[in-house]
C-alpha cells in the first residue's frame, strides 16, 4: 500500500517577518495542553483517511514549531507511532529559529523522536537580518547550527538572496561560508514580495526597490555555480543537496504524492484507493465537513457517499481553518479541523501534477499520467500559473520508422523551417535564463526528463522551460503536437 506523509502546523511565531505570507500569527498566552489533546484528536480522526497506510515522513511546519513544548511535540510522534504503521525509514522534520534553538532542547527534541531540523538562518549578515525582521543575529546563528551539528546527522538550513542592494560579491562570500556547513542539504531562496505581507507595502509605497531580473538573473547563475563547484545537487529550485539527502517530506509535496496536514491552514492532498465510505463518515454531512453546497455542486453527491461499491480512486483535498481559535473550536466539536473538503476531478489534478513536478529538475513527468496537451496548457495559461512567450512546432520527422537496429525512431526535434531560434529569452535579459530548466522528450520510457540547463548546452532535442522560484512556470514554447 502507497505510503503518506503527516504535516502538523504550529501557528505560532516571536514575531510576524515582513516577508511571510504564511499562516502564522504572534500570540503570547497559548494553552499547550489545550493544542496538544486538540493535535491528538484530529489524529484519531484520520484514521478513517489513512486506512493502515504506512506513515513515511512526518514534517512539523509553522509558525515556529521549536517554540512549542518539547511534550507537544512527544505527544504527536508517540500518539502517530501508537495509531498508524510507521514506515522502518521515517523522516521527522521540525522547523526551527535561531532564536529558539537551545542546546538541551534540541537533545530533548531528539529522544522524542525528531531526526531532522531545518533551521531558518536566513542570513549571515546582521544588517540583511534587521531588514528581513528576524530576531537572531548572526552569532545566534551560528551558535544554533553549531548546536544542531552537534546533535542532528541529518539537518538543512535556509537562506534568502535578492534583498535590495545586496551585492553579487556579498552572495558569493556568504555561499562560499556557508556550503561547508551544509553537510548534506540547503535552501536557497530568492527574497519575494507576496501580496499581504508588509515588504508587499513598503514596495507598493516606493519604500524598498527590488533587484531586477537581470540582477536576479545573475544571482541565480551564481548560486548553481558555487553550489556546484561544493558538490551540491540542484534537484528542485530552490532546494540542492548531496546525493540521496533530499527533503523526503517536500518530495511528497513536488512528486504529487499524498499527504495529510493537520493544523491551522494546513491543506491535505491524497488518493482514496479503496472506497469513498472508508475515507469519510456519512455523518460527516451533519459535521459540515461536506456543505450542501458541495453536494448541490456535484462535488460530492450523497449516493456516491452512501454506495458502499463506489470505487473512486481520486484525489481528496481538504482545507483546515486558518484562524487558530476556529481550529481548536472545529476539533473539540467535531474531532477536526476540517474547514472543506472536495473531490478533485482528474483534470484538475493532471494540472496540479504538472505544476508541482515542474519543480524537480533532475526527475520527469510521466506522460502516461499526465497528458501535456494544448489544452492542458491553455487552461494553465489562463489560470496564471504559467505564460507563454513564444511558440514552436515540435515533431517527431523519424516517427514510426526504423533505424538500423530496427527500433523505432521516436525523438522529438525541433521543426527548423518554422524557426531556427531554439529559444527566446524573456526581455532578452543578458541572453541568460532565469531558473532554467530542460525537459527531453523520451517517448519509450514515457517520461519527460527534466535536467539542469546551461547557456552552451542549447541543443535540438530539448525544449526549455522556465520555473519561477514559487512554482509558476514560463514556457518558451507550446507544445503543439506530442507524439504518444
Amino acid at each position: 500500500m502507497n505510503s503518506i506523509g503527516i504535516y502538523i502546523h504550529w501557528p505560532f511565531c516571536e514575531k510576524k517577518c515582513p516577508y511571510c505570507d504564511f499562516n502564522s500569527y504572534v500570540k503570547q498566552n497559548i494553552n499547550p495542553d489545550e493544542w496538544v489533546n486538540s493535535y491528538c484528536k484530529a489524529i484519531d480522526y484520520y484514521k478513517n483517511y489513512i486506512i493502515k497506510r504506512p506513515i513515511e515522513t512526518i514534517f512539523f511546519g509553522g509558525g515556529t514549531p521549536s517554540l512549542a513544548p518539547v511534550y507537544v511535540i512527544e505527544k504527536i510522534i508517540n500518539k502517530l507511532y501508537k495509531e498508524y504503521v510507521i514506515h522502518p525509514n521515517i523522516e521527522i522534520t521540525l522547523e526551527a529559529n535561531p532564536s529558539s534553538t537551545e542546546s538541551a532542547k534540541m537533545k530533548d527534541l531528539k529522544r522524542a523522536g525528531i531526526n531532522r531540523i531545518s533551521l531558518g538562518i536566513q542570513s549571515i549578515r546582521n544588517n540583511n537580518l534587521i531588514f528581513l525582521g528576524r530576531k537572531h543575529n548572526v552569532n545566534d546563528a551560528y551558535h544554533a547550527l553549531d548546536i544542531i551539528a552537534n546533535n542532528y546527522d541529518n539537518y538543512s538550513f535556509d537562506l534568502i538572496y535578492g534583498l535590495p542592494e545586496q551585492s553579487l560579491d556579498d552572495w558569493k562570500l556568504d555561499l562560499e561560508t556557508m556550503l561547508p556547513l551544509a553537510k548534506y542539504h540547503i535552501s536557497l531562496y530568492q527574497l519575494v514580495i507576496e501580496p499581504g505581507t508588509q515588504f508587499h507595502k513598503m514596495w507598493l509605497n516606493n519604500i524598498i526597490k527590488m533587484p531586477d531580473e537581470n540582477q536576479l538573473a545573475d544571482f541565480y547563475n551564481l548560486t548553481n555555480e558555487i553550489t556546484i563547484k561544493n558538490e551540491f545537487r540542484h534537484y528542485e529550485i530552490s532546494n540542492y543537496c548531496k546525493i540521496d539527502k533530499e527533503s523526503k517530506h517536500n518530495l511528497r509535496y513536488w512528486r504529487y504524492q499524498d499527504y495529510l496536514g493537520i493544523g491551522p491552514g494546513a491543506h491535505s492532498r491524497f488518493y482514496n484507493y479503496t472506497k469513498i465510505s472508508d475515507c469519510i463518515n456519512i455523518n460527516d454531512i451533519n459535521n459540515n465537513i461536506i456543505s450542501k453546497n458541495d453536494i448541490n455542486n456535484n462535488i460530492i453527491s450523497k449516493n456516491d457517499i452512501n454506495n458502499k461499491n463506489t470505487d473512486f480512486s481520486t484525489r481528496i483535498a481538504t482545507i483546515d481553518h486558518k484562524n487558530p481559535e476556529k481550529w481548536l473550536q472545529s476539533v473539540k466539536k467535531y474531532d477536526h479541523g476540517i474547514n472543506d473538503i472536495e473531490y478533485i476531478d482528474c483534470d484538475i489534478a493532471k494540472k496540479e501534477e504538472i505544476i508541482m513536478k515542474m519543480r524537480l529538475l533532475n526527475e520527469g513527468i510521466e506522460i502516461n499520467k499526465c497528458s501535456i496537451s494544448d489544452s492542458v496548457l491553455k487552461e494553465l495559461k489562463d489560470l496564471d500559473l504559467i505564460k507563454i512567450q513564444k511558440k514552436y512546432n515540435i515533431y517527431d520527422k523519424n516517427y514510426g520508422k526504423k533505424d538500423k537496429k530496427n527500433n523505432l525512431c521516436t525523438k522529438l526535434n525541433f521543426n527548423k523551417k518554422e524557426n531556427k531560434n531554439v529559444i527566446n529569452v524573456n526581455n532578452k535579459i543578458s541572453n541568460k535564463i532565469i531558473a532554467s530548466n530542460s525537459i527531453k522528450g523520451n517517448i519509450n520510457n514515457k517520461i519527460l526528463k527534466i535536467d539542469s540547463m546551461h547557456d552552451n548546452e542549447i541543443n535540438d532535442d530539448i525544449f526549455y522551460i522556465m520555473v519561477t522560484d514559487r512554482g509558476s512556470a514560463v514556457l518558451d514554447f507550446v507544445i503543439e503536437k506530442l507524439i504518444k
